[in-house]
């Protein structure tokens, strides 16, 4: 069997990029996403995206700009089109396959090391779940691989004598995809942190002298300016995002269950064995001693979003340089070991089968309940039956109405599916919809879209159920109808009502 001689010395050539099978499973996976991307209808952060998009601001309350503004651009390309919404998901997650296979090249691996690498990211579950959604995850993810990909490619230049413009403007890259991912999410500052950190204790510490590596953060800092004057004008709500995703992850329970979920986001067997081998690969074998920093950012930032008690999709912006390091050391030359069928191709498959049912919308949608919580399944389903509600409902409102929904894709999806059909304006205090529009002050009514808040109650007179919506859709981990409530006799200032509604409060 021939051997991938792993980490090879600076002046040592790396073996060429397998192309034609790192682009074989790269078209696999595109053919499965394109196949798919039509189905069901759009996950709840889209329809948010679609219509912050259509407010477009440099900042809002729980990311910044870019999202929101592909959607726009994309549903202007093809309104009302879910494939074509996801176009960018698909370019962003072949990407990340290619870069992670890059990767294993830039650390030693030949053809079978690069092959494994692509496999493993394209079969992971969390790159599929990812991968047919407009999310920011998902693009954030190869900025993050290719970050450090030139990070690495820095130091082996570096290890080769090479200085000057040459090896330097690779720290400058790494700071522009810095700068553009800071457009997507705020966590990248994490990974820099955690980079730093691991350079520092592990070396090497070279790259930290380097001028154009602050220079070039400092740049990609002041990318983010707008958004970060946006958050100060409204006090924050990133901060309380924070907290409500804390709190909606079950606090000390979703930290205990984070680095579970995040495994399981890996990839149920072959991606998760591969990451958790890569930090051991890359801490214990001397090959790896350049690159020791790579088993132990990934760590920290998974540390990091343990304590925040993040979402467990996070993870999946840190595991590609542990499935590259890893792709590499499994395949060298080495005595057999009793877990090496964790990486042969069968088990592979089966991993790949497993995401494949488990991340993607392959049943039948008329045989998918809205009720349902297993993955994918809610969040995609149902949304125009819930404008259908609405619009049988509206003959009834009086012109002074405001519809407000209790969850924010509620709102987003009556924006997105009224067709002409009802008329009164659409409100949500959930999350970053809060800033997206205000009810007039000469708003006398309110039609309430889920379970009603006492505060809201109070505020009126006169409360009235009117039928119900055998779609709860939208309302995480409830069962039952999803209940429409008229309520009029308002007795407060409907500004008060409103930013009593608020759900992210100035920090």
């Amino acid at each position: 069997m021939r051997s991938d001689s792993p980490a090879p010395e600076p002046a040592a050539s790396l073996t060429p990029i397998a192309w034609r099978p790192v682009l074989a499973i790269t078209a696999a996976l595109a053919v499965v996403l394109v196949a798919v991307s039509g189905q069901y209808g759009y996950f709840v952060d889209e329809l948010y995206f679609l219509v912050a998009g259509d407010h477009f601001s440099w900042g809002y309350a729980d990311q910044p700009w870019l999202a929101p503004a592909l959607a726009h651009l994309m549903d202007t390309v093809a309104p009302g089109s879910v494939a074509v919404l996801r176009v960018p998901a698909l370019i962003a997650t072949a990407a990340g396959t290619v870069l992670t296979a890059a990767l294993a090249r830039e650390l030693g691996g030949g053809r079978r090391a690069q092959t494994l690498a692509a496999a493993v990211h394209a079969g992971s579950f969390g790159t599929l779940f990812a991968g047919h959604l407009l999310a920011t995850s998902t693009l954030d993810a190869p900025l993050w691989t290719g970050t450090v990909l030139l990070l690495v490619r820095w130091i082996r230049y570096d290890r080769a004598s090479l200085t000057g413009w040459r090896r330097d403007r690779l720290l400058l890259g790494a700071a522009v995809l810095t700068a553009i991912s800071l457009q997507i999410k705020y966590l990248v500052p994490i990974l820099w942190v955690a980079i730093v950190l691991a350079l520092l204790v592990f070396g090497p510490r070279k790259p930290l002298t380097r001028p154009l590596l602050w220079g070039g953060l400092a740049l990609a800092a002041a990318s983010a300016v707008p958004s970060l004057v946006w958050q100060a004008a409204n006090g924050w709500p990133q901060f309380a995002m924070t907290s409500v995703i804390t709190a909606e992850n079950g606090g000390n329970g979703g930290r205990a269950m984070f680095l579970p979920l995040a495994l399981f986001w890996a990839g149920a067997l072959s991606g998760a064995a591969l990451a958790v081998y890569g930090v051991v690969a890359a801490l214990r074998r001397a090959e790896y001693r350049p690159y020791r920093f790579l088993g132990i950012a990934p760590v920290l930032v998974l540390l990091a979003f343990t304590v925040t008690a993040g979402r467990p999709y996070y993870a999946a912006e840190v595991f590609a340089p542990l499935w590259a390091i890893s792709a590499v050391a499994v395949t060298a030359a080495a005595p057999a070991k009793w877990w090496r069928w964790t990486f042969s191709k069968p088990v592979l498959v089966l991993s790949a089968v497993f995401a494949i049912v488990a991340a993607l919308p392959v049943l039948p949608k008329d045989t998918v309940s809205p009720t349902d919580q297993f993955l994918t399944k809610p969040g995609t389903t149902g949304w125009p039956e819930l404008a259908d509600g609405v619009a049988v409902i509206s003959s009834r409102l009086a012109p002074d109405t405001a519809i407000i929904t209790g969850f924010y894709p509620q709102a987003a999806a009556l924006e997105r599916y009224r067709n002409g059909r009802f008329t009164q304006p659409v409100y949500s205090g959930s999350r970053g919809y809060w800033f997206l529009g205000t009810p007039s002050p000469d708003t006398r009514s309110v039609l309430f879209v889920g379970p009603v808040p006492e505060s809201l109650r109070a505020a009126f007179t006169t409360s009235e159920p009117i039928g119900g919506y055998d779609n709860p859709h939208g309302i995480p981990v409830v069962n039952g109808p999803l209940q429409f409530t008229l309520l009029s006799g308002r007795n407060r200032p409907m500004d008060q009502i409103w930013d009593g509604l608020r759900q992210l409060r100035p920090a």
